[in-house]
């Protein structure tokens, strides 16, 4: 399609070629039917067909020129539409790289401040077992020494006392309270040990929930 403008234009030139071939050809036959013709007139004519071909080599010539200069400001103007193109390309790039740069740095804030408060409330609760557990080991340490002296009142007999009982007794008296209290302690400890683990296992299904990506360790 972009050569049709130098096709036309040979064919233009050729048709107004046309004339002097059939002046040369009239000339030809004049010349066979009669000898008169003068040298000059020759001359004339081979000088018309000389600049009739320059010309047409020029019009060529120039007809290449402008299509060459053509395709090369079509070829200018591709490049420059296919470098527009990848910048776009580039710029949509990184603005999505961007924006999922800040989503995940808004689940991390998230899931950073889901588990301060999970912390802050497991600490709350564990303060308030401690605290409940405390008054219940002051509270069963009194009944225990309510039940130890009511037992050693029963061991001494209707007018016996405390004082009155024999330092056997007063040492297994000591040594059951100090089992309870031990017993106590550990039941105490078991409770600890399991609310971190449930806490850990809380926090484990927080973080498997928001994925890979989700949350920085």
């Amino acid at each position: 399609m972009k050569t049709q403008p130098a096709t036309r234009l040979v064919a233009v030139t050729l048709m107004a070629f046309m004339p002097f071939c059939a002046h040369a050809a009239n000339t030809k036959a004049s010349n066979a039917s009669s000898a008169s013709i003068s040298e000059e007139d020759l001359s004339s004519a081979s000088d018309r067909i000389r600049e009739t071909g320059a010309k047409l080599q020029e019009d060529i010539k120039k007809a290449r020129a402008r299509l060459e200069a053509q395709q090369a400001k079509e070829e200018a103007e591709r490049r420059r539409a296919a470098d527009e193109a990848r910048q776009l390309a580039l710029r949509d790039e990184k603005q999505r790289q961007a924006q999922e740069a800040a989503q995940a740095r808004a689940r991390q804030e998230e899931l950073a401040k889901i588990e301060k408060a999970e912390r802050e409330k497991q600490r709350i609760l564990n303060a308030q077992r401690e605290k409940e557990a405390a008054a219940a080991e002051k509270l069963a340490a009194k009944q225990r020494a309510a039940e130890a002296l009511k037992a050693m009142r029963a061991s001494a007999g209707p007018s016996g006392t405390f004082a009155e009982a024999s330092p056997a007794e007063k040492q297994q008296v000591a040594l059951n309270q100090a089992s309870k209290q031990q017993a106590a302690a550990k039941e105490e400890e078991a409770r600890k040990l399991e609310a971190k683990e449930r806490a850990a296992a809380a926090l484990k299904a927080m973080r498997a929930s928001a994925g890979p990506k989700g949350y920085a360790d």
